[in-house]
């Protein structure tokens, strides 16, 4: 059989395979709505490392295993977000069978869009694929390997910034000096490089955040569906987050080759930055939360509230 017809087979096994996946969903959008909650729910749960979960209770997965159930929420989402005439989404509890089965279906829903991707993969010439009896074995095409040269590099190179960090006063016979005092090497004689000791923003951070972020943490009862995270939060406290989530902009900012005086239609590439710097340090705030609260709180839903809910009301208080 040669890879044109086998191909055709996998195309039509995939096929065959969401079909039996949708025939399963109900058919009300609101109840496929509270399906996609769920998965939001345990996506931030397994990726935040299932947060106050004793290590022998905690589910162990696989590297193979977290890619295919993160490569199933795009497909998960063309699925169960439909178009009907509602507001908000049906409140449920998350408990341990539902987060089971959630991640059941998220994992098959990644193997299809892992099977699709290889199936392009093979039309392009990337992957080589044979058949063996009932038996699929994929492989990658000889030269596949240099679209990696990028990813490498890029790894490498941040290897050796760690090296230099790490290596004291000096590197190589090189003298090492903080980027904020290059200045005063001007007139020196000698072998000199630069390395960024701290930060511009490591003047905002806190070193004992969870000191700040303990009293602020509070309880949210949901009724019926579980006790939920709340919390307040302090300008200091907002300023610390801002600072990490600058810190981690800047790097994407760089490796994106952005720069700050690009255009996009009428918003400038700072604006953009500034943006996403704002939502990123409030997402790192709601995890520092999260985190600690798994260890303090023991009467909140951590599962249920890595992805925080309230009701539409509370944002007029």
């Amino acid at each position: 059989m040669d890879s044109f017809e086998i191909v055709k087979e996998i195309e039509a096994l995939i096929v065959n395979e969401q079909s039996k996946i949708e025939q399963v969903f109900p058919s009300e959008t609101m109840s496929c709505r509270g399906i996609l909650v769920e998965t939001v729910r345990v996506l931030d749960f397994i990726k935040l490392g299932q947060p106050g979960v004793s290590k022998n209770e905690k589910i162990h997965f696989s590297i193979f295993d977290l890619n295919m159930i993160d490569m199933g929420w795009n497909l998960a989402v063309s699925l169960l977000l439909k178009d009907g005439d509602h507001r908000g989404f049906p409140m449920k509890k998350s408990t341990y069978n539902t987060r089971d089965q959630t991640i059941s279906l998220l994992y098959h829903l990644g193997v299809i869009s892992q099977l699709r991707r290889t199936v392009e993969m093979i039309k392009a010439g990337i992957v080589n694929v044979e058949k063996v009896d009932t038996t699929f074995t994929f492989y990658l095409a000889e030269p596949t390997g240099d679209q990696w040269l990028d990813d490498l590099e890029l790894q490498s190179l941040e290897e050796l910034y760690k090296r230099i960090k790490s290596s004291g006063q000096s590197y190589k016979q090189w003298e090492l000096v903080d980027q904020r005092d290059i200045a005063s090497t001007f007139w020196k004689v000698g072998n000199f490089m630069s390395v960024e000791r701290e930060s511009a923003f490591s003047s905002w951070k806190i070193e004992n955040i969870n000191d700040h972020l303990s009293p602020l943490i509070n309880q949210w009862d949901s009724g019926n569906h579980g006790i939920m995270i709340a919390y307040d939060s302090t300008r200091k406290v907002d300023h610390h987050f801002l600072a990490l989530a600058s810190e981690i902009t800047k790097e994407w900012r760089d490796e994106a080759g952005i720069h700050p005086d690009t255009e996009i239609g009428n918003i400038t590439a700072t604006q953009l930055i500034l943006v996403v710097s704002m939502i990123t340090s409030f997402h790192h705030k709601h995890i520092g939360f999260i985190q600690l609260a798994a260890k303090e709180k023991p009467e909140i839903l951590i599962p249920q509230s890595a992805s925080i809910w309230t009701y539409t009301n509370d944002f007029d208080k």
